[in-house]
């Protein structure tokens, strides 16, 4: 019951009440901010889970990509169009994974010129070694030649002396 007093006029009000007619629309209300709250909560779990798999999916994507190209394989790119920051890594990791693609292959293309000039400066080397040996076989018959020829003079000369001594 409320009770309130008016001296001026000598007056007294008293109002009464049923507790359970006063707390229905509590009631009520309690029942209304607890099902807001409720549904409140499990939007913002959803919009979070929903976000959290937007960014996370791609920069799982990139981190597969990353593995990929340490292991040598720079075949794989980043199928991601966005505007966004992660966009913009998907470009990067795909342009890196291209220049270094680009830049091995060079480096394969200049070692095998460079291994065909070394094959040739090999065989070009050993042409060389085969002339001399050659050459070397040649001097030393040239040599034997020479030794004969002196030794056959210096026969030929003994027998000329002889014959001019007894002549």
């Amino acid at each position: 019951a409320a009770f309130s007093a008016y001296d001026e006029l000598d007056w007294h009000i008293v109002a009464e009440s049923l507790l359970s007619e006063f707390m229905a629309s509590s009631e009520a209300i309690k029942f209304t901010i607890l099902f807001v709250g409720f549904v409140s909560v499990a939007l913002g779990v959803f919009l979070s889970m929903l976000m959290a798999s937007r960014l996370i999916a791609p920069v799982i994507k990139g981190v597969r990509m990353a593995e990929a190209m340490s292991n040598n394989d720079f075949t794989q790119k980043l199928d991601i169009d966005r505007n966004d920051e992660v966009g913009l890594l998907a470009q990067s990791l795909n342009g890196m994974a291209e220049r270094i693609s680009r830049a091995l292959s060079q480096v394969q293309d200049a070692a095998h010129q460079v291994s065909a000039a070394t094959a040739e400066i090999a065989s070009s080397s050993q042409n060389i070694a085969d002339g001399a040996q050659q050459q070397f076989g040649s001097f030393e018959q040239l040599s034997g030649t020479v030794r004969a020829n002196t030794s056959t003079a210096a026969a030929a000369n003994d027998v000329a002396q002889a014959a001019a001594r007894e002549a």
